[in-house]
């Protein structure tokens, strides 16, 4: 069975791209207003779409375990550094990740 196409024109990939921003922005807004189920929404909506448009989101602004948006540090995530090289773990679920690109820059 052939796979189907990523997305039919730039338009409905610009268009997709501007309401995940849209989301994600509006989770951050939830989660400051205290809206911890309402943020974990956005992001997954904002997910799904982006993977119907195959579409990249950045991780680095929230967990994709529990889909818990990364707005302050200590208190949504925590870093630490493990072997010289920084993890970012999620306060909801206690998944770990790497912390950006920096830490790739090093291994190399």
């Amino acid at each position: 069975m052939k796979r189907k196409a990523a997305s039919q024109s730039s338009f409905e990939d610009s268009a997709a791209r501007k309401r995940i921003d849209t989301l994600l922005s509006l989770s951050k807004d939830a989660y400051a207003s205290g809206e911890q189920k309402l943020s974990v929404r956005y992001v997954s909506l904002a997910r799904k779409i982006a993977m119907r448009h195959r579409l990249k989101i950045g991780v680095e602004s929230f967990c994709k375990h529990c889909n818990q948006i990364f707005c302050k540090q200590g208190v949504t995530h925590k870093v630490r550094v493990v072997a010289g090289k920084p993890y970012r773990v999620c306060a909801s679920c206690g998944k770990r990740r790497m912390a950006g690109k920096a830490s790739n820059a090093q291994a190399s």
